[in-house]
């Protein structure tokens, strides 16, 4: 049977904003990913290890034109 619509089997999910602070053992909250605005980039992941943050429009842009990111 074809179905009438396509499903992504390589779908991502974005974690929301609090998930590292909430749900992480507390031992390692101090090193968890943190969400901050950036006023150029709006809000980022700020990542331990990693040189840079990543935008969250980089992440979570699913359906979007890449030219508006």
């Amino acid at each position: 049977m074809f179905y009438d619509r396509a499903i992504s089997a390589d779908s991502h999910i974005t974690e929301p904003p609090n998930c590292y602070i909430d749900y992480i053992d507390p031992k390692f909250r101090d090193r968890a990913p943190t969400i901050v605005n950036d006023p150029k980039y709006g809000d980022v992941y700020v990542i331990e290890g990693l040189a840079r943050p990543v935008p969250m429009g980089l992440i979570a842009a699913a359906g979007k034109d890449p030219k508006t990111l």
